[in-house]
């Protein structure tokens, strides 16, 4: 599997300036870190550190989270495992704006575009990237929500 390589700056780890994703591939990647976070916070686990420089992507863009470093055990008590998965979706917001900026447009002779179900996606996209940056913890998606809202698209 071939992934995305990552480049280096000062301030934050982004993806190479050349990366290019589609919709369906940034919709996939997307997808793959949910359910798999999902998964994580069902047994009570939270990754720590879910931003680009920490997920692996294949040439087919399936997408894992890798260096668990940062991993942390939730505990049993519902309202905390919640506010740690909440926290965590912060950080998947952060992911997903990073993808929406590299989601590239086709270009014709008339300049560029996005087809007409692009758009309908990129809008979504752009309600859950708001809805998962939410100021109120609570009022955050947990990855459940978020994977069956990606799953819709």
């Amino acid at each position: 599997m071939t992934r995305k390589k990552l480049q280096s700056s000062s301030s934050s780890e982004s993806f190479r300036p050349d990366t290019v994703f589609s919709v369906s591939q940034c919709k996939k990647i997307l997808l793959g870190i949910a359910c798999i976070s999902g998964h994580l916070h069902a047994h009570k686990i939270t990754h720590g550190d879910l931003y680009a420089h920490n997920i692996l992507i294949g040439t087919l863009g399936c997408a894992f989270p890798r260096y668990f470093g940062a991993a942390t055990i939730c505990g049993t008590q519902l309202v905390k495992k919640q506010a740690f998965e909440r926290t965590e979706v912060l950080a998947f917001n952060y992911l997903a704006e990073d993808l929406l900026s590299l989601v590239g447009r086709q270009v014709d002779d008339e300049g560029e575009f996005f087809e007409e179900k692009d758009v309908s996606v990129i809008e979504e996209l752009n309600l859950l990237h708001y809805k998962c940056s939410n100021p109120g913890v609570q009022e955050r998606p947990v990855f459940v929500e978020i994977r069956e809202v990606l799953e819709g698209l």
